[in-house]
């Protein structure tokens, strides 16, 4: 993947405005999207999982209502528990989802008070 091609999805994907990714690329001087991933997980811009994601072109989903995804937990058997924050506040919550249709998701208090992105 190019280093174009990386920030474009991080762009789309919402994590990042096109403004803060601007910004961010010039400040890194970095030659390869792998170079400038490591950038933005340094930065807290983007995380591991985040970025592990993005390079399998997948960049939809990462925010949900008020959320940002910060990384996979884990599965049960009827649901899906994912690592997040409020986007205002940068409150940590952790976002469990259930099938659907509709797909359904509850709001849980992180365990330690706060959630391990990476």
């Amino acid at each position: 993947m190019t280093l174009d091609d990386f920030g474009n999805l991080v762009v789309s994907s919402g994590l990042v405005t096109a403004g803060r990714e601007s910004a961010f690329r010039t400040e890194s001087h970095a030659e390869s999207a792998l170079a400038y991933a490591a950038f933005l997980v340094a930065k807290r811009a983007l995380t591991d999982w985040q970025c592990q994601k993005l390079f399998t072109g997948k960049y939809k989903g990462f925010i949900i209502g008020r959320y940002k995804l910060l990384s996979h937990l884990d599965d049960g058997t009827n649901y899906s528990r994912y690592s997040a924050e409020e986007l205002h506040t940068g409150t940590p919550a952790i976002l469990r989802f259930f099938p659907g249709p509709p797909t359904r998701c509850i709001v849980e208090p992180p365990n330690d008070g706060s959630p391990n992105p990476n």
